[in-house]
């Protein structure tokens, strides 16, 4: 008993959301600054107006003393040859030794002591209307002599957090309508004044903030078989996919024991370069046909009544599409060749 003959794996492209696409920029030169004991002073900026679109990050440190100021913008990201995923995250933050006679840290190019905001919008952009999901998480750390405040605002929801000590997190979700363009508007603003402080912290006076977002389509998931099959083995599935669950496919009607394969990929038109379905035929398979690319198969074995099943999952942070098909050894056919049932395509 053998399986398919081993072809080259392509992984192809999980389509991100159907119609929704996020942007990230900063509205105002959103920055870090330090005024040094030396009373010089060291500024830097993310650009205003300018889309992100890869990872960004200001740095500025000092090892005596130890002082470090960062801030950076995760903007939305592809996985190569996979999905899209629409999140991003926002952060700044600043630390310094204690007795470091610096002066100030703080965000923007603010006078000393007196910080400004960054200012970041994230555009939601649809061309048909459509139902996002936002699920948001702020998280604000006051080591000691500073403060820090996070903000933002879409629609009719608007959300603050005012950090002066210790640390705290909040987070959760809320749906929106979006046709056309959709803002929500960021803030992070951070002061820390060195020596003003208490025992906050017995080594450092800092501030950390940030703001994470994760942004969904709404969508209605579904189960459809596709194409021919052969053999006695049937495709199904339990439920409708839903986004961030385990979704499970079943096999009925193979052998009692029988061994089985999940075979599991992103397409049903090409596998690597070979164009699907593709007949089985010439193997001596005949009636048979590939319906699905995959990475690799997932083996089972049908129970003594001919069921098995294999769980997809399926993230809660994209909408895609999947196809899977089951790949099994039948009586009906010689001991070295394989039958398959149908495809089936799952939309989430």
């Amino acid at each position: 008993m053998r399986s398919l003959p081993v072809l080259f794996v392509a992984a192809l492209a999980i389509p991100a959301a159907a119609q929704l696409k996020v942007a990230v920029q900063a509205t105002n030169d959103a920055g870090i600054a330090i005024d040094k004991a030396d009373n010089s002073r060291v500024v830097q900026n993310h650009p205003a107006n300018t889309p992100f679109s890869t990872y960004a990050r200001l740095y500025y440190n000092e090892t005596a003393p130890y002082t470090y100021l960062t801030s950076y913008v995760y903007p939305p990201y592809s996985v190569p040859s996979g999905p899209t995923y629409n999140r991003v995250m926002l952060m700044a933050s600043a630390l310094t030794q204690k007795g470091s006679k610096h002066k100030s840290l703080h965000t923007t190019d603010a006078k000393k002591g007196d910080p400004g905001t960054q200012k970041f919008q994230i555009s939601l952009s649809s061309a048909a209307p459509t139902k996002v999901k936002i699920d948001w998480y702020a998280y604000g750390y006051v080591y000691d002599a500073s403060k820090v405040a996070l903000k933002f605002s879409v629609a009719s929801t608007t959300k603050s957090w005012n950090y002066t000590s210790g640390y705290n997190t909040d987070s959760g979700s809320l749906e929106i309508p979006v046709s056309g363009t959709v803002v929500v508007s960021c803030e992070l603003t951070g002061a820390c004044i060195p020596g003003t402080g208490g025992s906050g912290n017995a080594y450092y006076d800092g501030f950390y903030g940030y703001l994470n977002f994760n942004f969904t389509e709404v969508t209605t998931g579904s189960f459809t078989p596709f194409g021919q099959g052969c053999g006695t083995g049937t495709i199904g599935a339990k439920g409708t996919p839903t986004k961030g669950s385990q979704f499970t496919v079943t096999l009925n009607n193979a052998g009692a024991n029988q061994v089985c394969a999940l075979l599991y990929g992103y397409s049903k038109d090409y596998y690597q370069f070979i164009k699907l379905p593709l007949d089985l035929s010439y193997m001596g398979a005949k009636g048979c046909f590939l319906n699905v690319s995959f990475t690799y198969p997932w083996y089972r074995q049908a129970d003594a009544t001919g069921y098995a099943d294999g769980t997809v999952y399926l993230s809660p942070y994209t909408s895609g599409t999947y196809y899977v098909q089951w790949l099994l050894w039948d009586p009906s056919q010689p001991a070295t060749l394989p039958t398959l049932t149908r495809g089936a395509e799952i939309k989430y």
